[in-house]
């Protein structure tokens, strides 16, 4: 059964735009506080998942700081932008490094919840996910020079 809020392109466009997509189409809807947006999360992927508030806290304050939603005194966060063009449009866009990092932490801590509900859930991605982590070492190494490391310098 596909919701009615799975929007354009269905279950997979909501998992490929990840945590961000989520709470923006949440607070679309209106103002809600963290629990609030991790309950709508839960309901509108038919309980596929539940952000952990380790990875929904932090992309909630980093929304904030780019001034697509607003903290505001009741506690509850509300978007400052509709579903309009301008939605779809912030949707799009490219993202930066530090935007990309926020994303594969959230992306690792659905895992981590994924793991600690059902290890079952995970086991087929295991070679996958080892393939990811050994891409993420040589783009951070312990020592010596960030270039080189790529095979650039």
């Amino acid at each position: 059964m596909q919701h009615e809020h799975w929007g354009r392109g269905g279950r997979s466009a909501w998992r490929v735009k990840g945590l961000r997509w989520w709470i923006l189409s949440a607070l679309n809807e209106g103002p809600k506080n963290g629990a609030e947006v991790a309950e709508w999360i839960e309901l509108r992927s038919e309980g596929a998942w539940r952000p952990s508030p380790g990875s929904l806290y932090p992309m909630l304050a980093q929304l904030c700081q780019e001034g697509l939603i607003k903290k505001c005194e009741d506690g509850r966060y509300r978007a400052i932008i509709g579903a309009g063009p301008s939605f779809w449009r912030v949707l799009s866009t490219p993202i930066t490094p530090e935007t990309a990092v926020v994303e594969i932490e959230s992306y690792v801590s659905y895992l981590e919840d994924m793991s600690n509900a059902d290890p079952s859930k995970v086991e087929p991605y295991r070679e996958r996910i080892k393939n990811l982590v050994g891409r993420l070492q040589r783009l951070a190494p312990p020592r010596g020079n960030f270039a080189q490391s790529l095979g650039v310098g």
